[in-house]
């Protein structure tokens, strides 16, 4: 079973990913080969790519923090409203990139170390974490018109180019699955229940 987050990334989020995965393969057709003109779809892409996993890690926190309330106080909406206030209140992720240290510092307020606990349950969990900081440095490079720094990306063996989206979507998916788990473990674990999803 997975939370609404991940449904929602596997779901809606993956929808309009796809779409312009579909808008590159139009624009620069399929075969393998140096494509021009589709270096604003990639662009596109990233944007869209660090978006949608922002989405959904807030879609999760979200989700973990209406659990926790309702556990702690089933039956009463008016405490539950102001518990979820409070765990969702200045996050990090309303006004920072879902990189690393934003993670870490929202999840912290459920009780755990999230990057130890993806780390600990999961051999992949460093190279995700580095893709999402890579890709985290080209979206912000891309908003904030850095060349420089695309191409301290590009020499680093991360160019902007369809592979290397690719291959940061499938880190995120595997990311974006790791979490789900743990946080629903963890939850279950912090109030000797079933997992919540």
């Amino acid at each position: 079973m997975s939370s609404q987050a991940l449904n929602g990334w596997d779901g809606p989020r993956a929808a309009r990913l796809n779409e312009l995965f579909a808008a590159h393969a139009q624009v620069g057709g399929t075969a393998a080969g140096r494509r021009w003109e589709t270096e604003q779809i990639n662009w596109a892409l990233v944007l869209r790519l660090a978006a949608e996993f922002q989405g959904f890690a807030k879609e999760l926190h979200t989700v973990c923090a209406e659990t926790m309330a309702e556990w702690t106080a089933s039956g009463n909406p008016r405490v539950i409203n102001v518990l979820v206030g409070g765990l969702t209140l200045n996050r990090e992720l309303d006004r920072r990139n879902a990189q690393p240290e934003s993670l870490a510092v929202d999840f912290r307020r459920f009780g755990i170390d999230l990057w130890l606990a993806l780390r600990t349950r999961y051999v992949h969990t460093v190279r995700r974490q580095t893709q999402l900081s890579r890709l985290n440095e080209a979206r912000n490079a891309i908003v904030h018109d850095n060349p420089v720094k695309l191409n301290e990306l590009r020499r680093a063996g991360y160019p902007l180019t369809l592979p290397t989206i690719r291959s940061w979507r499938r880190s995120l998916t595997g990311l974006a699955q790791s979490m789900d788990r743990v946080l629903a473990e963890h939850l279950g674990l912090l109030f000797g229940r079933p997992l919540p999803w």
